[in-house]
């Protein structure tokens, strides 16, 4: 479990709250050798990450720690105009 910054995830709830509800789900794939190489073998294991998620690592890292709030800041409202928010979530859908 990733703890962020209280700032950024309010912030972004401010600017882009659906990013909290739109999410994915992705099944693990164990590497086995098998009879013709390696295969592929799914996982029992499976992992839901939202939209959010993706945009809060990324503004947690460009803060360096909290160091450089504002520019994590300036990275959210990136997401402010409604089609960007639209591309952004087409993009993660696909």
């Amino acid at each position: 479990m990733t703890t962020y910054n209280p700032d950024l995830v309010c912030k972004l709830w401010e600017i882009f709250p659906d990013s909290f509800s739109i999410s994915k789900t992705y099944v693990n794939v164990d590497y086995r050798p098998g009879q013709f190489g390696i295969e592929e073998a799914p996982a029992e294991q499976s992992e839901t990450v939202t939209l959010a998620e993706c945009i809060l690592n990324t503004a947690q890292a460009i803060s360096r720690g909290g160091r450089y709030m504002d520019q994590a800041i300036k990275y959210l409202y990136e997401y402010k105009p409604a089609k960007v928010q639209r591309r952004e979530i087409a993009s993660y859908l696909r």
